[in-house]
Formats: structure tokens, C-alpha cells, sequence
């Protein structure tokens, strides 16, 4: 049997391996290898002149960041060093991801499903492997020290069928579809932890299987039974309620009813309905929050409750609106026909004016993308079946001006359009 990559051990120092050979060999591989690169300069055939409507074939990204605050680096497969984190980084089956103090990381890995890495946590992914045409596709990662959350969607990527999986150096977990949970391993006490604020994740440990239900979670230590714990109840929210629309401009009191057992709770406001791109991200210990200076447009909030244990309940969120009754001027906005690669990975590009600020809604609400200094961005989702599928690109810039664009991503099929 073939012996399986250990993903806890995790290098910290430097490894050095050598071998010898003679000098002779060597000087034969060169004139072997500078035989064989000249044969193939002159037998590689012409490069075919460019056309008009050529462009770059779309980039198989296994995972990738989404973002992330603070020192985050990654260590790849092949190699020993750490490197930090970037956007145009494509994570691969054996990476390491490693967040210092005070950071996170989000990786959505290509089946949809997003991986929050907290503070001071290191995450090894293990398995991530599309393959076109597969009836089964499997992920798997590992939690070898720290803290993740992980949300995965509801249904699977063009109709194939999903195995996520996720694991501890004492535990393994199977996710459930349209789940959140969270997973965490403290090295020194060699005891790990399981919550399901919502759905639920089965789990094997110590030779047991354990259901652990929405609302409920467990701590697994070495040769022992897994002992279970409650997760507080989900906040109520006040105010701003669901559909609220507020006039321009406008100071919000985030206001929710308290919850017995909460000792904390996280708050969070976000233009995406994903949050992955929050304009705060605070920890309180009241029931209320102000919150001055929103510009107009389309905002997503939640509260969760946080025990004494930093155990957190469900999100309670709320969606609303912060309208202007003058219209000023629309930056500049152009969108390109997006790309889809074999497994459902959705990539488009367009231009804005610097500075100006970008949301995609794909049909999940709108996702702030990060555009570059020149107004150049990229944004990538995931498609869960084949069609047309409408994407609706709209920009804003710093006087409240904006812009929409729509486009259609083409999966499965050999063209696209926009309007």
C-alpha cells in the first residue's frame, strides 16, 4: 500500500536531502539534453498568427482565495518555503494555508463549497481533483491546528455527485449540502471540535459514528466518547428588519433581542450576501451597534450569539436599502462575455473607473469584487448545472453614480452573449 502524505506534519524548519552522481553522468545528461532541445527547435511548427476574436483558454482553478485580512500564507506541494497569499494564486490538491494573528483567509475550492481559515489556523488541502465528466467527485481537507468555518452550498456542480470531507488529526467528518460548521483542532490539548450552526455533519471518531444536529456540537479527545454541547439560540433581529428601505444619508442602529446564554455577540455588515467582503466585522457585548456614513445601495447584515465557550449560534441576517433621490453621473462600466471551465468555474473581466466600487449578482444577491488600479477586475463563481446562465454586473462610484451591465455565462454550451 502506498504511504499516505501526513498533512499534521508541518514544517517549520529546513530539510535537506542529497544524493551523488558521478560527474561523467552528468556531462552525458547535458549533451543529451542539448541534442534533444535542438532537434525540437527545428522540427516545432510555425505559431499560428493571431485572430481577431482569439483569447486566452480560461484557468482550471482548483480553489482560490476569495479574500482575506492579515498575514495568510500558503505553502505549496512541491516545495518548503511559505509564500503569502495573492489573487492570482491557484491552490492545489497538498497546499497548506497558514493565518497569522488577527488574520482569515476565505477558499472557495471548485465544488462551491467556502472555507472561512480563522486566526492563527492551519488548513491542508488534501484532496480537490475536477474531473471533467466524473459522476463522483471527492474533497477532503484538514484541520491540523486551529479553527475553520465551513459553508457548503445547496446542490452539486452540472449534476455530479459531491463527497466533502472534512478532518481532524483525531477525527473525520463527512459535510452535508447547504451546511455550516465549524471545525477546529487545539494541538496542544490534542482535542478537537465539531458545531453545526446550521444543517448538520457527520462524524467519525474513536471507532464511533456521532450525528451531531443543527444547533449542537461535540468535543472528541484521544479514546474517549465524544462529549456534547449546545450551541446558543439564534438572536432576534429588530431592527433594521428584512426589506427595510432607508433614505440617504444614513445612520443605522443595528438593534437584535438578547439571547440567555450569549455572553458576546459577532456582527457583521456586508454589500455581498455571502459576506465575504464586510464593511465592519465587530465583536459587541450589547444588543445594539451604530453605524454612520453608508453610502446608498443594497446592504446584508447578521448577528450571532457567542458563548462563554466562543461557541456561536446560527446567523440571524437581514437584507436593506440605503436610497439617494438624486442621480448622479454612472462611472464608466464594461463587461466581457465570462468563461466556463468544464466543472462549472465561472470567470469574467470587465473595466470601471478607479476607485469605483463593483458587485456581480449571479442569482444569490450582490457580491462585491475588488477592482484594481487601473479599474481592471475578475470575479469567479460556480454554476451548478448547464445553460445560460444571467449575471448582472453593476458599478458605483465615489458620488453614489452607477452603472449596470448584464452578461450570460454559457455553461455547456460553445457560446456567450451580453447586452
Amino acid at each position: 500500500m502506498a504511504r499516505r502524505r501526513d498533512p499534521y506534519r508541518i514544517n517549520t524548519g529546513i530539510h535537506i536531502e542529497w544524493f551523488t552522481v558521478r560527474s561523467s553522468t552528468v556531462f552525458a545528461l547535458g549533451a543529451l539534453a542539448l541534442g534533444l532541445a535542438a532537434y525540437l527547435m527545428t522540427k516545432r511548427p510555425p505559431a499560428a498568427p493571431p485572430t481577431e476574436n482569439s483569447s486566452p483558454a480560461p484557468v482550471d482553478r482548483t480553489a482560490h482565495f476569495i479574500n482575506w485580512k492579515g498575514t495568510v500564507d500558503v505553502r505549496k506541494a512541491d516545495r518548503f518555503e511559505w509564500t503569502p497569499a495573492s489573487d492570482e494564486m491557484s491552490l492545489e490538491s497538498g497546499d497548506t494555508i497558514r493565518t497569522g494573528s488577527g488574520a482569515e483567509a476565505r477558499v472557495l475550492l471548485f465544488d462551491g463549497t467556502v472555507y472561512t481559515v480563522r486566526a492563527l489556523s492551519i488548513l491542508v488541502i488534501e484532496e480537490a481533483h475536477p474531473r471533467p465528466g466524473a459522476a463522483l467527485e471527492q474533497t477532503r481537507v484538514c484541520v491540523a491546528s486551529g479553527m475553520i468555518d465551513v459553508h457548503t452550498p445547496a446542490g452539486s456542480s452540472l449534476g455530479m455527485h459531491l463527497r466533502r470531507q472534512i478532518c481532524t488529526p483525531i477525527l473525520e467528518a463527512s459535510l452535508r449540502e447547504n451546511a455550516q460548521a465549524t471545525v477546529g483542532h487545539d494541538r496542544e490539548a490534542n482535542v478537537s471540535r465539531v458545531e453545526a450552526p446550521r444543517g448538520g455533519i457527520d462524524v467519525t471518531a474513536n471507532g464511533m459514528d456521532v450525528e451531531v444536529l443543527e444547533g449542537q456540537g461535540i468535543l472528541v479527545s484521544p479514546g474517549k466518547a465524544p462529549e456534547e454541547f449546545k450551541l446558543p439560540s439564534v438572536p432576534v433581529i429588530v431592527s433594521p428588519a428584512h426589506l427595510t428601505s432607508l433614505g440617504f444619508p444614513a445612520t443605522v442602529e443595528f438593534r437584535w433581542r438578547p439571547v440567555a446564554e450569549a455572553r458576546r455577540y459577532r456582527i457583521l455588515l456586508d454589500r455581498s450576501a455571502q459576506f465575504v467582503d464586510p464593511v465592519f466585522d465587530a465583536m459587541v457585548s450589547s444588543t445594539s451597534y451604530l453605524q454612520g456614513g453608508l453610502e446608498p445601495g443594497t446592504y446584508h447584515w447578521q448577528v450571532s450569539a457567542v458563548d462563554g465557550e466562543d461557541r456561536r449560534s446560527s446567523p440571524a441576517r437581514a437584507t436593506f436599502t440605503v436610497r439617494r433621490t438624486e442621480a448622479p453621473p454612472p462611472p464608466r462600466l464594461t463587461a466581457d462575455t465570462p468563461s466556463v471551465t468544464s466543472v462549472g468555474l465561472v470567470t469574467g473581466n470587465g473595466r470601471t473607473d478607479p476607485g469605483a466600487l463593483v458587485t456581480v449578482d449571479y442569482g444569490l444577491g450582490s457580491e462585491r469584487v475588488q477592482v484594481r488600479a487601473d479599474g481592471t477586475f475578475t470575479y469567479y463563481f460556480q454554476v451548478r448545472e448547464a445553460g445560460r446562465h444571467l449575471v448582472i454586473v453593476r458599478a458605483r462610484n465615489e458620488d453614489g453614480g452607477e452603472a449596470e451591465k448584464t452578461v450570460y455565462a454559457e455553461a455547456g454550451t460553445s457560446s456567450g452573449g451580453n447586452h
